[in-house]
């Protein structure tokens, strides 16, 4: 128990020097990483014996630089990038386990496919040649507005979504080829693309450009937009009206948003924003395919709310009432915390 308390006491104390080196960049220092976390922007590039941790060993830090071999479990701050490594036979170093080479990124570079990919840059080549690397490897580039892209990127950042799915570039056999093109208004995108913030899903089809995916225009957001069941809804704005629309097929409904305001009423397919109480519950509403519709207001001392509506911060139900305009819900009221 004493090791344990002067092991966990000691990393504190160790890291908490770190971080008051007079304002400097630290060198390489020692720290316990299994009682304080990796310093944001540091590697770890050994393992060393250490009385002050619990397991008595700590890992050796600094910031990285060009051509650093870093132990596999280092974190790999951006824009840095896997250009090789190490097996685990060199026991000393990392105990046991591989070493990573690391660089930084650049346009048209080789990194290992176990190397996070920085933002900015995509994946437009895929080799099972190891050379240095512990597994395959694959080509970077910058995006641009309209290059094709691998599949095997995790993500595909914004502004930019995925138009075309198929094939063309060397991404390996399980994985397929992307356009990628920077977003705008009623842009046509695949269903693989992320939609991102302020835009919606207006329309839905079985398009040719995106192999068996579905096809989704999307456009920006306004207030009183139709839109397609499964369009994100982008923060403040309220489903007030369900129905069907050619436009989003036979397997979704479509929603009317509009901004949120005070005694608006809404779907119960709507969110509830953030600072809005739902007052009064109406049953089989014709605006919204005979499920329920909700009025929504901002909370003030004494309102009554229904027992189906979120609780804004600062707020709190004082006891439960009998209403008739709740539907099948107890009244609440509201007092400030």
């Amino acid at each position: 128990m004493e090791r344990r308390c002067f092991g966990f006491l000691g990393g504190i104390l160790l890291f908490l020097s770190l971080l008051s080196v007079s304002g400097t960049t630290l060198a390489q220092e020692v720290i316990c990483r299994d009682q304080v976390p990796v310093p944001d922007g540091y590697v770890i590039t050994e393992q060393v014996p250490n009385s002050a941790c619990v397991t008595g060993y700590g890992v050796r830090i600094q910031l990285p630089v060009d051509n650093l071999l870093v132990c596999v479990y280092s974190p790999i701050p951006s824009p840095f990038v896997v250009i090789g490594g190490t097996d685990g036979t060199d026991t000393t170093t990392c105990k046991g386990v591989g070493r990573l080479l690391i660089h930084t990124a650049s346009d048209n570079m080789m990194v290992c496919s176990n190397s996070p990919i920085p933002a900015g840059y995509g994946i437009t080549y895929y080799t099972s040649e190891r050379q240095t690397c512990l597994i395959g490897r694959v080509l970077i580039r910058t995006l641009e507005d309209g290059m094709l892209v691998c599949s095997l990127m995790t993500a595909i950042p914004n502004p930019y979504v995925v138009t075309w799915v198929g094939s063309g570039l060397n991404c390996g056999n399980a994985h397929q080829t992307y356009r990628i093109n920077v977003i705008q208004d009623g842009i046509s995108v695949c269903a693989q693309s992320t939609v991102h913030p302020d835009y919606v899903i207006t329309k839905i089809v079985q398009g040719s450009y995106c192999g068996s995916s579905k096809t989704y225009t999307v456009n920006q957001v306004l207030d009183g937009i139709h839109v397609c069941e499964n369009s994100p809804i982008p923060a403040g704005y309220v489903v007030t009206w369900k129905g069907t629309y050619a436009t989003c097929g036979s397997s979704y409904q479509s929603y009317r948003l509009n901004l949120v305001q005070d005694n608006i009423e809404v779907c119960s397919a709507s969110p509830i924003p953030a600072g809005y109480v739902i007052t009064t519950v109406y049953d089989n509403s014709p605006y919204c395919m005979q499920s329920q519709r909700y009025r929504l207001g901002t909370p003030y001392e004494g309102v009554i709310v229904c027992a189906n509506s979120p609780i804004p911060a600062g707020w709190k139900k004082d006891g439960a009432i009998s209403v008739n305009y709740c539907s099948v819900f107890q009244g609440y009221r509201l007092t400030r915390i």
